[in-house]
C-alpha cells in the first residue's frame, strides 16, 4: 500500500513538472506548442521560418535569480526562463510618490469638493493625474475649476470669487393649508428662504387684495436659508377666517440690490384632526370617536399604558394600546369630506387573575360627511376666534378580539367594557359642533357582537352566549389652550335588543390632557379613566401616552 501511494505521488509530481498551472505558464505551453509546430514544418520542407536561438557552440545563459517576496500583492510576475514545473516570479512595483495641491485665496467659510469628495485644509495631498475642484461660498458664485497633480510636485491654483448679486432663489411653505386651531406645530405653517448672497428683508401676510394683514417682523439674511413660522393670525393675534393668503418676502443688500418673492397658504376651519390615543380602537378621545379625519397623505402613531385599581382589595390591571391612523387621497375639497384608516391593538392585563386577561385588534374605516362651517368657511372671525363649525363622519370599526378564559369558564369573562373591546361590527355617526377653542362631539353606535359583557349577569336578558344587538351613545368635550388640551369623554350602554329597553352598565369616563409640541410631530398625554357600576363597583386609574403627528 505504501509503494502504491509513493508511486502515485510520484506521477503526480511527474505531471506537474510539465502540466501549466497558472495563466502565464499557460501561455508559455502555448508558445513552446507554436515553436514545436514551426521545427515540424521547416523540416518537412514548409515555408514557415523556425525562431532564432542560440547556436550549439554558444552556451545558453541561465536565468538569473529572482527574490520572491513574501507579500505579493503589490508585484507583478515577468516571464520567468523556459523551464518546467511551476514557477512564480514577484518583482516590486515602482510606486508613484504624490502630489500636492496648493488652494491660494481660499476664503473662510468656503466648501472645497475635489473629485465630488469634500476636503479641508489649503494643502491637499493627491494621485497625479486629472482632477477637478468645485468650491462654495455663501454670497459668491461656485468656483469650478480642472487641474493636473505631477507626481512630487506642488501644484499651485488660486480660487477666484466673485461676488453673486443679492436673489430670494426660493421661497417655500409647508403645509400649504392649516388649520390655526389645531394645536402644535400643525397649527401653523413654516416659511422656507433661500437666498444668494448676505443681506436683510422683512416678511409680511396679504389678504387677497394685497392689504397688510400682519407684519412677521426683520429677516437677517446670514446664511443661504432662513425658516420661520406664522401662526395664521393677524396683527391684533385674532385667527384669520378660512380662505386664501399672500406670504411676501422682500430683501436687500448693502450694495442696493433688491428682490422679493411671494407664496400663497390657505387657512381652513375644523378640516384636521386632533392627535388620539386609539383607545377605543376609532380616532377621537378616549370613549368618543370624533368627526375629523386626517388630512390626505398624512400619518398619526399613537401609543399608550395605563395602571387601574379596584376597591375591596382586588387586584389591578393593566391596559396597553398601540396604532396608527393615515388619511386617504380625497378628490373633494380640503375639509369638506376626505377618510381615514384606523389599525390598533389593546391588551388588557389583570395582575394575579391571568384568566381575565384579553387581546384585541381592531381595524376602523371613517368617511368625513362635511358640513356647514367645515374647511370652506368664508365668515369673519369674532372676536378673535374662528366662526362656529359643525361636522359629520360614518365610521365602521371591525374587532378581532380574545379572552384567555372564555372556554374554560365564561362566568368570568370581562364586562368592563372600559377597558375591553368586544369581537364583532360597530357603526357610527359622530357629529361636531365647535366654536373658538372648544367643541363638543357625539357619536351614536351600534354593535354587533357574539359577546355581550354582562350575559352571564343574574339580571341579564339572556341565559346564554349568542349573536347580541345594542347601541352605545358616546359623547366628549374639549378645550384648546395654546399647545395643549383637554378632554372629557364617556359612553352611555343600552341592553341588548330583544330585551327590556334601559340602560346597561357599568359606565365609563375619561379625562386627557394632552401637550402638542409646536416645534416637532412629539404629543405627550396624560390620562385618567374610570368605570362605575354603583358605589361599591367600580375602579379607576391613571396612564401616559405618546403620539407622532407626520
Amino acid at each position: 500500500m505504501a509503494a502504491a501511494l509513493m508511486m502515485a505521488l510520484g506521477a503526480l509530481a511527474a505531471g506537474c513538472a510539465t502540466t501549466s498551472g497558472t495563466t502565464y505558464s499557460k501561455a508559455k505551453g502555448s508558445e513552446a506548442a507554436a515553436a514545436a509546430k514551426s521545427k515540424g514544418s521547416s523540416n518537412s520542407g514548409g515555408s514557415t521560418t523556425s525562431p532564432s536561438r542560440p547556436s550549439p557552440s554558444q552556451p545558453v545563459p541561465s536565468p538569473a535569480p529572482w527574490p520572491i517576496p513574501q507579500s505579493p500583492p503589490d508585484y507583478e510576475s515577468p516571464p520567468p526562463a523556459d523551464q518546467g514545473g511551476i514557477v512564480l516570479f514577484f518583482a516590486p512595483k515602482p510606486a508613484t510618490p504624490p502630489g500636492h495641491l496648493l488652494l491660494e485665496g481660499l476664503a473662510e467659510g468656503s466648501s472645497a469638493y475635489i473629485d465630488g469628495a469634500f476636503r479641508t485644509g489649503p494643502s491637499i495631498e493627491l494621485e497625479s493625474g486629472s482632477h477637478d475642484i468645485y468650491v462654495q461660498r455663501f454670497g459668491y458664485r461656485d468656483f469650478e475649476a480642472p487641474f493636473d497633480i505631477e507626481a512630487g510636485e506642488t501644484t499651485r491654483l488660486r480660487v477666484d470669487y466673485v461676488a453673486e448679486p443679492f436673489e430670494i432663489k426660493s421661497l417655500d411653505v409647508e403645509p400649504a393649508s392649516f388649520d390655526p386651531m389645531d394645536p402644535g406645530y400643525l397649527g401653523s405653517c413654516e416659511l422656507r428662504v433661500l437666498v444668494a448672497a448676505p443681506g436683510e428683508g422683512e416678511a409680511e401676510v396679504l389678504d387677497g387684495q394685497g392689504r397688510e394683514l400682519r407684519d412677521l417682523g426683520a429677516l437677517p439674511f446670514d446664511g443661504p436659508s432662513l425658516r420661520l413660522r406664522w401662526n395664521g393670525r393677524d396683527a391684533q393675534g385674532r385667527v384669520l377666517p378660512a380662505g386664501e393668503y399672500v406670504l411676501r418676502v422682500d430683501g436687500a443688500d448693502r450694495t442696493g440690490g433688491k428682490d422679493s418673492a411671494d407664496a400663497r397658504v390657505r387657512i381652513v376651519s375644523g378640516a384636521f384632526a386632533r392627535s388620539t390615543t386609539l383607545y377605543s380602537g376609532v380616532s377621537g378621545a378616549l370613549f368618543a370617536p370624533d368627526a375629523r379625519s386626517l388630512e390626505p397623505g398624512r400619518l398619526e402613531l399613537a401609543s399608550g399604558t395605563s395602571i387601574h385599581l379596584a376597591p375591596g382589595g382586588m387586584s389591578g390591571l393593566e391596559t396597553a394600546q398601540a396604532g396608527f391612523r393615515v388619511g386617504l387621497p380625497s378628490g373633494g375639497s380640503v375639509g369638506a369630506g376626505g377618510s381615514e384608516l384606523d389599525f390598533s391593538y389593546m391588551g388588557v392585563f389583570w395582575q394575579g387573575a391571568p384568566g381575565l386577561d384579553s387581546y384585541s385588534l381592531t381595524a376602523a374605516w371613517k368617511l368625513g360627511l362635511g358640513g356647514p362651517g367645515t374647511g370652506e368657511l368664508g365668515a369673519e372671525a369674532s372676536e378673535g376666534e374662528a366662526a362656529p363649525r359643525t361636522a359629520a363622519a360614518l365610521y365602521l370599526k371591525g374587532t378581532a378580539a380574545r379572552f384567555d378564559d372564555e372556554d374554560a369558564d365564561s362566568t368570568v369573562s370581562p364586562s368592563w367594557d372600559g377597558t375591553t373591546r368586544f369581537a364583532g361590527l360597530s357603526l357610527g355617526l359622530p357629529l361636531e359642533w365647535g366654536s373658538g377653542r372648544s367643541r363638543a362631539f357625539a357619536a351614536p353606535e351600534l354593535e354587533l357582537s357574539d359577546y355581550y359583557p354582562n350575559w352571564a349577569d343574574s339580571g341579564a336578558a339572556f341565559e346564554a352566549p349568542g349573536w347580541f344587538a345594542w347601541a352605545y351613545l358616546r359623547m366628549g368635550l374639549e378645550a384648546t389652550l395654546s399647545n395643549c388640551t383637554v378632554t372629557a369623554s364617556g359612553a352611555l350602554r343600552s341592553a341588548p335588543f330583544g330585551g327590556p329597553l334601559e340602560l346597561a352598565g357599568p359606565y365609563p369616563v375619561g379625562l386627557e390632557l394632552r401637550w402638542h409640541s409646536p416645534s416637532s410631530p412629539l404629543v405627550l398625554g396624560f390620562m385618567l379613566t374610570g368605570e362605575i357600576e354603583d358605589l361599591s363597583n367600580y375602579y379607576f386609574g391613571a396612564g401616559l401616552d405618546l403620539g407622532w403627528r407626520m
